[in-house]
């Protein structure tokens, strides 16, 4: 079977026909790909074609008589690295989502504030993620315990300030991370006005606290929950609801 790619971003087409090509490779998928044009083809593809609509950066996959819908965005890593703070809630997978959609290999980092449970669940909702091949070709699930820690601090801080202290925390630990281990963003799925630690005002006062040493990206800042469940159409619609699914 001969497959025609045709890319979100003409200019991206070589790096898309590498991700494509080692995308076939993982899947044991035997074929030829090669640039011709503007456009990628996949020529004796052996499997299922419908697989290759779901990397990053491919409009649509045209496969002799059947033309399939991609997820657009850009190839997996032209962007450069980013790693996101991921609750495994509601909105965390949604930015990761997005943001990766661009071109960014994510990484996922889920802080342990009280139980242990928390991480468990939270990897349901990763693995669930990264099997729509958005993320980049091996997505790392990064873990940091600060129950003991968390303990202390709202010990000590008022309670109409816990909150604020919890997303500070969460900022230091994402921000040397990312300083650590070369990432160029930090990813939120922060929506202003959502929680008390989002207002602007101590949105504004938490960074000039912490004053993070890389990039902070919010994809849902100016969405309430509604529209972050509907805006995507191609974003697989458990990514959203996946921490309700989790059996």
């Amino acid at each position: 079977m001969l497959c025609r790619i045709v890319p979100t971003n003409p200019a991206y087409v070589d790096a898309l026909a590498s991700v494509v090509k080692k995308f076939l490779e993982l899947r044991g998928m035997e074929a030829e790909v090669r640039v011709e044009g503007d456009d990628v083809v996949v020529e004796k593809v052996v499997g299922p074609p419908e697989l290759l609509a779901a990397v990053p950066g491919i409009e649509k996959v045209i496969c002799c008589d059947k033309v399939l819908k991609g997820v657009g965005g850009l190839p997996p890593g032209v962007m450069g690295r980013a790693i996101a703070l991921f609750s495994g809630g509601l909105d965390s997978p949604v930015a990761a989502w997005l943001v990766a959609r661009r071109g960014v290999e994510v990484d996922l980092l889920h802080i342990v504030f009280a139980s242990p449970r928390s991480a468990y669940q939270a990897f349901e909702v990763a693995k669930k993620l990264a099997e729509t091949e958005v993320l980049g070709p091996d997505p790392k699930f990064v873990v940091v315990n600060l129950s003991k820690v968390m303990a202390e601090y709202i010990s000590k801080a008022r309670m109409s300030l816990v909150q604020v202290v919890i997303r500070s925390l969460m900022y230091v630990v994402a921000s040397r991370i990312a300083e650590k281990m070369g990432y160029e963003a930090v990813v939120t799925g922060e929506s202003v006005g959502q929680a008390s630690s989002q207002t602007l005002a101590n949105i504004r006062s938490i960074e000039a606290v912490v004053k993070p040493h890389v990039p902070v990206l919010r994809p849902l800042a100016g969405m309430d929950l509604s529209l972050i469940h509907i805006s995507e159409p191609t974003r697989p619609l458990y990514i959203s609801y996946a921490v309700f699914c989790l059996k």
